[in-house]
């Protein structure tokens, strides 16, 4: 790239940038403001290059704390076993580092800008950023990516659980915070639209790797003393009668826009 690339927001600029390579690519964000626009990217590109997160501390926390939007970040981040790790003091430049590459972002308001270091200094400054990579601590990210989770649930428990989970935590991401416990709360409401048995969804939940079976158990508790879900019992083929996850009658609310804006609320 030998141009400067201008968008309306860097998720456009990552666009231009990331179409122009096969990556890998290393993404530098020590405030965190890459993670809504690679979140965007994830979304719209259909076979993004593999991605490496360097951040900081506190950001890497902050992305762990926005659960749905870390799991769209996750789609994207390279398979090795350390693919978040934290930017040393020197380097904190938000800025996108390609095998050909070394873009810096910058972002006002309403625009925002792709700036390609001088061809004199691409080779030094991607050595910099690779080594500094090489050697730095793993941000012990843990997120399943978005596709991983709802191909567990597809499976087992259905392709509309799967979209109805997807719409919980599609509505979600617009919200400041949200960990992997409270997220974990679209499980057992995309459960109870379907009338799913609770012990299914508390072990799909663990098997992919978003959540305990008894943090589902404690929002299951939760959502149920608020109205939004309740439980009927279902006779089994062998032992005690399953527990049913139902949506009752008079539910406080019945979209998933105002459900999640509803629990929200609730918890704030």
């Amino acid at each position: 790239m030998n141009r400067n690339v201008l968008g309306q927001s860097a998720a456009e600029v990552l666009h231009e940038v990331f179409g122009g390579t096969d990556g890998p690519v290393l993404a530098a964000t020590p405030t965190g403001s890459l993670v809504r626009p690679l979140a965007q990217v994830a979304d719209d590109l259909d076979d993004p290059p593999p991605v490496e997160l360097f951040t900081t501390e506190q950001s890497a926390k902050d992305l762990r704390g926005q659960a749905p939007v870390a799991t769209k970040v996750a789609e994207l981040l390279a398979s090795d076993d350390d693919p978040v790790r934290l930017l040393p003091p020197g380097l904190r430049a938000t800025a996108v580092v390609t095998p050909d590459d070394v873009v810096a972002i910058a972002r006002t308001a309403d625009q925002a800008a792709g700036l390609p270091a001088a061809s004199s200094l691409a080779s030094s400054l991607r050595t910099q950023y690779r080594e500094a990579f090489a050697d730095a601590r793993s941000a012990l990210f843990r997120v399943p990516p978005r596709s991983t989770v709802l191909n567990t649930v597809a499976t087992e428990l259905g392709d509309e659980v799967a979209a109805d989970v997807d719409a919980f935590l599609t509505v979600m991401e617009s919200l400041d915070a949200v960990s992997l416990s409270e997220a974990s709360t679209a499980f057992v409401l995309g459960g109870a639209r379907h009338e799913c048995e609770l012990y299914r969804i508390r072990n799909t939940v663990e098997d992919a790797g978003f959540a305990s079976q008894a943090t589902v158990t404690r929002r299951k508790q939760l959502l149920e003393r608020a109205g939004f879900v309740t439980t009927r019992k279902r006779a089994a083929d062998i032992g005690r009668p399953r527990q049913v996850l139902v949506v009752p009658d008079d539910a406080p609310a019945d979209d998933p826009e105002r459900i999640v804006e509803s629990v929200d609320e609730m918890e704030a």
